[in-house]
């Protein structure tokens, strides 16, 4: 769990409509470089999922206490009293909540229990899972929309398989998976630059083709795709964010020199033109 790059982040979501519609919905997401700690005499009405990717926390739910050191994690249910705070700093997590009428089926969709610790066995697929969520999120203008109640689903579809009950199935040391890593670190800190394969591989310290094979292989994505989609989330951030900016600015800032290729990806990837988008989101 070393090498990984975090950020505090996090966001509520609202929706004008009624939210018992959807059922799943997100109600916050984040992520947080040292955990405040926090006490909850009541729970939540929500759902909680929360992993720790560095320092060590204590977490007491329902009168048992839990260490949760780096690669681990637990799922709370609602209404759970509980409280945490860290004992080695700084203690980093990412947390997921959720609710809706649809989590009384979670128990057979994906395993959920009671409260539960885990430890992560695919931390790289989780973190795709998690950042996936959060773009969506983000995109939505923090409303819950088709589009965020669908990545939640897929995200508690998925999550199990990212994580085991017993540490002795985790691959604590899994070389490749801190290299894809740092290489992810890379793109999201670089996308503004122009991001050539050889330099993605000279990170991941393998062939380009090796690397092509096990980018794919873990998220679905060729380097040069997952480099595209992360600059056009940032993107629509800007086009909506930033109403000053032309879209050669926009596109300038977030690694397309070519003004016509990007409204180019864009349509490709959203359906409409970057002008279209920012006229819809008004």
């Amino acid at each position: 769990m070393k090498n990984i790059d975090i950020t505090d982040k996090m966001l509520f979501l609202i929706n004008t409509n009624k939210l018992p519609d959807y059922p799943f919905y997100l109600v916050h997401i984040g992520s947080l470089v040292n955990q405040h700690p926090c006490v909850r005499p009541d729970g939540l009405p929500d759902y909680q999922l929360l992993y720790c990717i560095a320092g060590e926390g204590l977490f007491t739910v329902d009168g048992h206490e839990y260490h949760i050191t780096a690669g681990m994690g637990v799922l709370l249910k609602p209404d759970a009293a509980h409280e945490y705070h860290a004992i080695r700093e700084p203690w980093s997590t990412y947390w997921v909540r959720f609710s809706g009428a649809g989590c009384d089926m979670l128990p057979q969709l994906a395993g959920f229990t009671t409260h539960k610790l885990f430890y992560i066995r695919s931390f790289d697929r989780l973190m795709y899972l998690f950042n996936t969520l959060y773009a969506s999120a983000g995109q939505s203008g923090l409303l819950n929309n088709n589009d965020v109640a669908l990545q939640l689903y897929h995200f508690l579809l998925e999550y199990p398989e990212c994580i085991c009950d017993n540490r002795e199935n985790v691959k604590l040391h899994d070389t490749k998976a801190v290299r894809l890593s740092e290489v992810i670190a890379y793109i999201e800190e670089h996308y503004p630059d122009d991001i050539p394969l050889t330099a993605l591989s000279d990170i991941a310290h393998m062939s380009p083709q090796h690397l092509c094979r096990l980018f794919k292989k873990t998220y679905q994505l060729r380097p040069v795709e997952y480099i595209n989609s992360y600059r056009i989330s940032k993107a629509k951030n800007l086009l909506l964010s930033s109403k000053e900016m032309t879209l050669k600015e926009i596109a300038a800032s977030t690694g397309f020199n070519d003004l016509s290729y990007f409204c180019s990806l864009f349509k490709k990837s959203e359906g409409i033109t970057p002008t279209e988008f920012r006229v819809l989101q008004k």
